[in-house]
């Protein structure tokens, strides 16, 4: 049995080839962790959020940032910032 308790990697996006071929793979950044995961194989995967620290499941989405984080802490508009008030009509 090992001696630490299991617990979710965190990943970091980084290139593994030549710039043109445009390769990630991703690499557990926790320390004394050596835990590499290729692009195709991320989807799916449990992580630790960047941003609160707690386990999501890394989906398409989170899979494009450098260092993905959870759904609830990606900074979106609000859907009632979109609904405006029509302006009133000028007086003239």
């Amino acid at each position: 049995m090992s001696k630490h308790p299991r617990r979710a990697h965190k990943y970091l996006r980084i290139r593994s080839g030549p710039r043109a071929a445009n390769e990630f793979k991703f690499r557990c950044v926790l320390p004394d962790c050596h835990h590499y995961v290729t692009e195709e194989f991320i989807v799916g995967k449990m992580s630790e959020c960047w941003r609160c620290s707690e386990e999501f499941l890394i989906d398409q989405k989170a899979s494009m940032l450098k260092k993905p984080h959870c759904s609830k802490c990606t900074r979106r508009r609000d859907v009632a910032d979109d609904v405006r008030e029509p302006l009133p009509e000028s007086p003239i």
